[in-house]
């Protein structure tokens, strides 16, 4: 694992795994036939979809169970072309200040309202607050990100 010190910190899990999968399973196979050992190379290879797989969900139920601990937001899973990585966007401090405050009135769907009632109905947040606190996440996360990032989707063997 290493560690990048940005605005955007991540933690990479490189592809050397699927180095320790073949090493792994050549040692489990040494005293097979030659036609076992010779299709070690080939299974790694059918593996590797399901091991990155792997790799993705454990990652996104770490991301999961942190966020519903209410431990760390901004934790994502980004696909880099050496492995996986765990990013982490620190959010940018936006003013508290209470001055400029402008009135609005907000129409939003009641099932949308019951889910924010729902959401700080164990905290001493009002509806406003929340959404304002909301508001300020998102613009912060907004201005965090200064990378364009590639989706690039399919499968490799």
């Amino acid at each position: 694992m290493q560690r990048n010190k940005s605005l955007t910190r991540t933690i990479s899990f490189p592809d050397t795994s699927y180095e320790y999968l073949a090493h792994e399973l050549q040692a489990a196979t040494a005293l097979a036939s030659p036609e076992i050992q010779e299709a070690v190379p080939a299974l790694v290879r059918a593996l590797r979809p399901a091991v990155k797989q792997m790799q993705s969900q454990i990652l996104l139920n770490l991301i999961e169970e942190l966020q519903d601990a209410g431990i760390a937001h901004g934790l994502y899973v980004k696909t880099a072309s050496d492995g996986l990585e765990l990013a982490f966007e620190e959010p940018v401090a936006l003013p508290d200040n209470d001055e400029n405050l402008v009135r609005i009135t907000l129409r939003i769907p009641e099932t949308t309202r019951d889910a924010i009632t729902a959401e700080i109905s164990d905290s001493a947040l009002s509806m406003n607050s929340w959404i304002v606190a909301a508001t300020r996440e998102k613009l912060a996360r907004r201005h965090v990100s200064t990378n364009m990032s590639r989706r690039i989707t399919g499968w490799s063997m």
